[in-house]
């Protein structure tokens, strides 16, 4: 893929905006150039007020910035790994910091049920601590149970790892006791 665009594919996204396709846009830039959701996004966005200037009706309809909705757009039609690629990308410190194949090895670990491998490869990866890299998997899960709640939907949410343990040694032993005491 090169990392220019050719005048034929300018062209196609300078179209695309007119059309009022503004997703469509941003994919035809990423497939041209190999670049991220987040920079294709930021270069179509950059494109649109030049192409309002030049002529403000065709491109009236046209918004510079979407909050982030060009992102959530296009990872909805995107496989699992490219979607949860942009919920990366939706915090910058973090979409340079990861690659694809970790992103794979994460969605992998939390699907096979791995959730400590899944906070291990991010931590290696972004230099982050225990805390931060446990926030981030947790706030990951649910998106990824909403987009294949067959496959995540035995991930457990916060607090169901050792306190649940620890209560429920503690429910065995008042039970043991219980019963050594009705005995005796």
């Amino acid at each position: 893929m090169a990392d220019q665009l050719t005048p034929g594919q300018f062209d196609q996204i300078v179209d695309a905006l007119a059309d009022g396709r503004k997703i469509a846009a941003v994919k035809i830039y990423r497939q041209a150039t190999g670049k991220g959701l987040k920079e294709s996004k930021d270069f179509v966005e950059a494109l649109i007020p030049k192409l309002k200037e030049q002529n403000p009706e065709k491109y009236a309809g046209l918004s510079e910035s979407s909050s982030g909705q060009v992102s959530v757009l296009c990872a909805a039609t995107l496989p699992l790994d490219a979607r949860t690629r942009a919920w990366f990308e939706g915090d910058d410190t973090m979409a340079d910091k990861l690659s694809n194949e970790q992103i794979e090895q994460i969605t992998a670990a939390l699907g096979g049920g791995r959730k400590i491998d899944a906070i291990k490869i991010y931590r290696e990866a972004t230099g982050k601590g225990l805390k931060e890299a446990n926030d981030f998997i947790d706030a990951l899960i649910p998106k990824l149970k909403e987009r294949d709640p067959e496959k995540y939907s035995h991930l457990g949410t916060r607090g169901a790892g050792c306190g649940s343990a620890i209560l429920l040694g503690i429910g065995l032993a008042s039970v043991l006791v219980w019963i050594v005491e009705s005995i005796a």
